[in-house]
C-alpha cells in the first residue's frame, strides 16, 4: 500500500467515526453562526462544541469506564495548578456524576505538585475540598493524600537534579 493509499485511508476512518457518531447523536454538523447549513470552512475545537467527535467519543468512553468502576479507585490531580480540581474537565463533568457508591469502595484522591512547586492546592485548601465535599454527599469513602511518597520517587527518577531529591528523598 503507497503513503497515499494509506492517508486516504485514515480519512475514510475520520469520515466513517465522525458518520457513525452522527447516527449515534453523539455528533451534529456544525452550521455557520446566523446560517443554515454546514460550515466547510471550519471545524469547530474541542472547547467549542460538545457535539464534537473527539469529545462526544471520548465522553461516551469516560462515561462507561465510570460506570464500570468498582472497588477501590485513585483519582491523581494536580496542585502545582489552580482547579486543580476542575469543574468542567472530563473527569468533574462526566465520570464522578457516573460512579456508583454502590460498587465503589473508596475513593484515593492523591494531590501530586510538581517537585520544585509551586505548591497551590492540598487536601485541605482549593479545589480539591470541593471534590471532597461532592464525594461526602454522594456517599463515598474517600481519603486524600498530599504529595504521596511513591509517586514522588517516580518523579525524582524521571528528574533526579529535583528539588525534592537534594531535600533527602530516599530512592530505596
Amino acid at each position: 500500500m503507497s503513503s497515499s493509499q494509506t492517508s486516504d485511508y485514515s480519512a475514510v476512518i475520520s469520515v466513517t467515526a465522525w458518520f457513525i457518531a452522527c447516527l449515534l447523536g453523539h455528533v451534529q454538523p456544525r452550521a455557520r453562526p446566523g446560517t443554515e447549513g454546514f460550515n466547510f470552512q471550519s471545524c469547530p475545537t474541542w472547547a467549542e462544541v460538545k457535539h464534537h467527535l473527539v469529545y462526544s467519543l471520548w465522553r461516551q468512553a469516560s462515561q462507561n469506564f465510570a460506570e464500570m468502576a468498582h472497588g477501590n479507585i485513585t483519582v491523581l490531580l494536580n496542585g502545582s495548578i489552580a482547579n486543580a480540581f476542575n469543574m468542567k474537565s472530563m473527569f468533574a463533568s462526566v465520570e464522578l456524576d457516573s460512579l456508583d457508591p454502590g460498587r465503589v469502595d473508596h475513593v484515593n484522591i492523591k494531590l501530586v505538585t510538581n517537585l520544585d512547586g509551586p505548591f497551590i492546592e492540598s487536601c485541605d485548601q482549593g479545589s480539591v475540598v470541593d471534590l471532597i465535599q461532592i464525594l461526602r454527599s454522594r456517599g463515598f469513602h474517600w481519603t486524600c493524600t498530599d504529595n504521596d511518597e511513591t509517586l514522588m520517587i517516580l518523579q525524582c527518577i524521571r528528574n533526579p537534579n529535583s528539588f525534592s531529591r537534594r531535600r533527602g528523598l530516599k530512592l530505596y
